[in-house]
């Protein structure tokens, strides 16, 4: 079954947000996929920040410390899928 292979949602950002709100998140078996729909974020890594604007896709690696952050004024909105499922 897919469920057993990937999970999708949407992540809705809202402004002057980061996820989490310290330190990184670290998924050590999952690769993890996002197209932003909506507005712009900064996924941020122990390399550096970099902004992901609406209509752009971004990878994470497995094991790579990471952060999302939206420092704009609108919310923003995230097509995630991550692979196999964290859950």
């Amino acid at each position: 079954m897919i469920k057993d292979i990937i999970e999708i949602g949407i992540l809705t950002v809202q402004p002057n947000t980061r996820l989490p709100p310290e330190g990184f998140s670290i998924h050590q078996n999952s690769h993890e996929f996002g197209y932003v729909i909506e507005g712009e974020i900064i996924i941020g890594t122990d390399e550096g920040e970099k902004i992901i604007k609406e209509g752009e896709l971004l990878y994470n690696k497995s094991s790579t410390p990471h952060y999302t952050l939206n420092k704009s004024l609108k919310p923003a909105k995230i097509l995630w899928f991550v692979t196999p499922p964290l859950s």
